[in-house]
C-alpha cells in the first residue's frame, strides 16, 4: 500500500530450531498528484470591488510553489488566457483558505474567477465561480434643491419608504428588502406619520458628497422605554463615519474618538439640530435646545482626521446597552445654515477686596461666556457652556476686563473693556506696641489701618475707652492705675478687625532693687514664660493684680523658670526673698 510502514525478519531452521534476525522497517512511497483545490463564492461585493476565496484541501503529496487567483470577463479564465488577469497570492498559500480583493472592476458586470494552485505535477484549478459587481443607485440627493423637507405624509401606510422615493436608498442599495423602512402611522411629530425603523433597517439620506457651505440638518425622534435608537453622518458614503449617535440608557455622541453623553427623553419626541459649515471645518450638535458638543467636520467617529465631505445620514437600527432597535423619525429639514453672532457686553460691581464682572449676550439660549484680560488676549475664565442670557463672575480683583461670548462656536467681537476697583478689606498695616513709662509720663499707643471708613474704638483690660475713637490713644500724668492691657478695634464697611494685645508697665522708683544677689527677671513683657536668674534665693512669689498669691515656690534654684501660660494676660507682681532683701519686680504677661 501508498505511504505505508512495513517491518521483516530473516530466519533459518535446521534440526535444532528457528533463529530470527533483527528487526526492520521500510515505508512505501506515496504517489505525487496535482493540488486539491476549492474555488469559494465571492463575498463583499460592490460597485467596483470584491472578495475571491479559495481553499487548498490537498497538496498532492508534493510542495506547492505557487498559489492564486485568474478571472475575467469571460467564462473559464486559465492562466496566460486572453483577457484574463493573475493574481499571485504572497506569500504562496500551501495548505488551508486564503482570499484576494479585486479593486477598480466595471459596475453592473460579470466576473468569473478560479483558484489555483500548481505543485511539481502540474496546475490544479477550482470549479469556476461568478458575481456581479452592483451598480450605483440613480437617487436625488437631499441637498440638490434646499429647503429640503420630508414629513413622510406622501406615503401609503405600511410601503417602503426607499421603494417609493427617489431621494431614500438603503445602504446596501437594496429598496423593497428587509433594509427598507416602513411608513407608520404608530407616532407621528406632525401630521399623521412617520418613518419606523427596527429589524434590519438601514436607511440612507444622501446628501450630496459636497465639500463647501454651510446647511443645517434638523429631525424629531421618538424613542419608546426600552429601545434604542442610532443615526450617523457619513463623509464618504459606507467607508468613513463622520460620527456616531446613540440613543441607549443615556444619550452618546462619538467624534474624534471621544464620547459624549446628553440625556433625551423617552416616549416623546426630541428635535434634533445638527450644523455643517464646511466651509470653516465646524459642526455641532443641538438636543432639545440643548448644545451638546462642537467640532472640526474632519474628525471621523474614530479619529481626528477625515474627509470634509458630506456624504449621507445613515438612520439604521442599532442601540446601546442591549436594547431592541426601534425607533421613529418625523419633520426632515434641511437648509442653508446662517450663523447667529452673539454680541458680549460687559460691566463690573466692586465689593469688599474682591467683585463681580458680568457678562451679557444680545441672545438667548446655551452659549459659553469667556472673560479676558485687557487686551482679550489671555483668557482670565469662562461659564461653559449655560443656557442664559448673561454669566456673573465672582471673586474677582482689581483690573480691567473684555469678554468674548460663544454661541455653539459663533463668536461675539471683543466686548469694550471695564475696570474694575474694589473697595478695602479692613485691615490693620502697623500694629501697636507696648510702652514702658515713668510715673506722670505722656504716652500714646497708635496703630495704622486700611479700608473703607474707618472707625476705632480702644479697649483697657477688655472695657471700652469712651470717647477714643481716633487712631492713636493718647495717657496723660499716667500713674499705677493706667498699667494694663490695651487693644484697638477697627471696623469699616469691608468688616473688623482687632489689633494686638499691647501693654502699658510703669517702672518703681520706691521699691529697693537688688545689689547684692544679681537678681535678674527676663523676658518683660513675656509670652508667660519667666526666668529668674540670682544668688541666695529663698522663696519666690506671684501674685496677680488683686494681691492673691497664685505662685508661691520655696524650692528654688540659682536659675528658676516661671510657667504663667495658664494665666490670663495682664500684669503681676513677682516678690522674691533673699538672705539679705525682698525684691518685688511687676511683669507683663501678653
Amino acid at each position: 500500500a501508498e505511504n505505508t510502514t512495513y517491518y521483516f525478519k530473516a530466519y533459518a531452521i535446521n534440526s535444532e530450531g528457528t533463529t530470527y534476525g533483527s528487526e526492520l522497517n521500510f515505508t512505501t512511497l506515496q504517489s505525487q498528484t496535482v493540488p486539491s483545490i476549492l474555488t469559494v463564492d465571492a463575498s463583499s461585493i460592490a460597485e467596483t470591488s470584491a472578495n475571491i476565496n479559495g481553499n487548498i484541501t490537498d497538496n498532492g503529496g508534493a510542495t506547492i510553489t505557487e498559489s492564486g487567483f485568474v478571472y475575467s470577463t469571460s467564462t473559464n479564465p486559465l492562466i496566460s488566457g486572453t483577457g484574463v488577469t493573475q493574481i499571485l497570492t504572497s506569500p504562496t498559500v500551501t495548505a488551508g483558505s486564503f482570499a484576494e480583493n479585486l479593486s477598480a472592476l466595471a459596475e453592473n458586470t460579470t466576473y468569473y474567477f478560479k483558484a489555483y494552485a500548481i505543485n511539481s505535477e502540474g496546475t490544479a484549478y477550482g470549479v469556476e465561480k461568478e458575481f456581479t459587481t452592483t451598480e450605483t443607485p440613480t437617487t436625488v440627493c437631499a441637498l440638490q434643491t434646499l429647503p429640503y423637507t420630508e414629513g413622510f405624509e406622501t406615503y401609503t401606510t405600511n410601503d417602503y419608504i426607499a421603494d417609493n422615493s427617489n431621494t431614500w436608498d438603503t445602504w446596501g442599495s437594496a429598496p423593497g428588502t428587509t433594509e427598507d423602512a416602513f411608513c407608520s402611522t404608530n407616532l407621528a411629530l406632525s401630521g399623521s406619520k412617520s418613518m419606523k425603523i427596527n429589524n434590519d433597517n438601514d436607511m440612507i439620506l444622501p446628501l450630496c458628497d459636497v465639500t463647501s457651505g454651510s446647511y443645517q440638518l434638523d429631525f424629531s425622534i421618538y424613542v419608546e422605554t426600552g429601545k434604542g435608537a442610532y443615526f450617523n453622518i457619513q463623509h464618504e458614503l459606507t467607508t468613513e463615519w463622520a460620527f456616531d449617535v446613540y440613543f441607549g440608557n443615556q444619550g452618546r455622541l462619538t467624534v474624534g474618538g471621544t464620547d459624549y453623553t446628553f440625556n433625551y427623553l423617552n416616549d416623546a419626541w426630541n428635535s434634533i439640530e445638527l450644523v455643517f459649515d464646511l466651509d470653516n471645518n465646524k459642526a455641532k450638535l443641538v438636543i432639545n435646545g440643548n448644545y451638546i458638543h462642537a467640532w472640526a467636520f474632519t474628525n471621523t467617529a474614530a479619529n481626528t482626521s477625515g474627509t470634509n465631505k458630506l456624504s449621507a445620514i445613515n438612520f439604521y437600527a442599532g442601540a446601546d446597552d442591549g436594547l431592541t432597535p426601534e425607533y421613529y423619525i418625523d419633520d426632515i429639514n434641511i437648509t442653508n445654515y446662517t450663523a447667529i453672532i452673539p454680541v458680549a457686553t460687559i460691566t463690573s460691581t466692586p465689593n469688599c477686596n474682591t467683585g463681580t464682572v458680568n457678562v451679557s449676550s444680545d441672545i438667548s439660549g446655551t452659549q459659553t461666556f469667556y472673560l479676558y484680560d485687557a487686551a482679550g488676549t489671555t483668557e482670565i475664565d469662562n461659564s461653559g457652556a449655560v443656557n442664559a442670557s448673561s454669566f456673573e463672575f465672582t471673586d474677582m480683583a482689581d483690573g480691567t476686563y473684555t469678554a468674548k461670548v460663544e454661541n455653539w462656536e459663533e463668536w461675539s467681537t471683543l466686548s469694550s473693556q471695564t475696570v474694575l476697583t474694589n473697595l478695602q478689606t479692613t485691615a490693620i498695616n502697623t500694629q501697636p506696641v507696648d510702652v514702658n513709662a515713668n510715673n506722670t509720663d505722656n504716652i500714646s499707643f497708635s496703630v495704622s489701618a486700611s479700608g473703607e471708613n474707618l472707625t476705632y474704638a480702644w479697649y483697657f483690660n477688655s472695657t471700652l475707652i469712651n470717647g477714643e475713637t481716633n487712631n492713636t490713644l493718647n495717657l496723660t500724668n499716667i500713674n499705677a492705675s493706667n498699667e494694663g492691657e490695651y487693644y484697638v478695634i477697627i471696623s469699616g464697611n469691608c468688616g473688623n478687625t482687632t489689633s494686638i494685645s499691647v501693654f502699658l508697665s510703669i517702672t518703681v522708683t520706691n521699691i529697693k532693687t537688688s545689689t547684692y544677689s544679681n537678681i535678674n527677671i527676663y523676658p518683660n513683657p513675656s509670652n508667660g514664660i519667666i526666668n529668674i536668674t540670682g544668688n541666695n534665693i529663698k522663696n519666690i512669689e506671684v501674685l496677680d493684680i488683686s494681691g492673691k498669691v497664685i505662685i508661691n515656690n520655696t524650692s528654688v534654684k540659682t536659675e528658676q523658670l516661671i510657667d504663667l501660660t495658664a494665666q490670663n494676660k495682664g500684669l503681676y507682681l513677682i516678690k522674691i526673698y533673699t538672705a539679705n532683701e525682698t525684691i518685688l519686680k511687676k511683669i507683663i504677661i501678653k
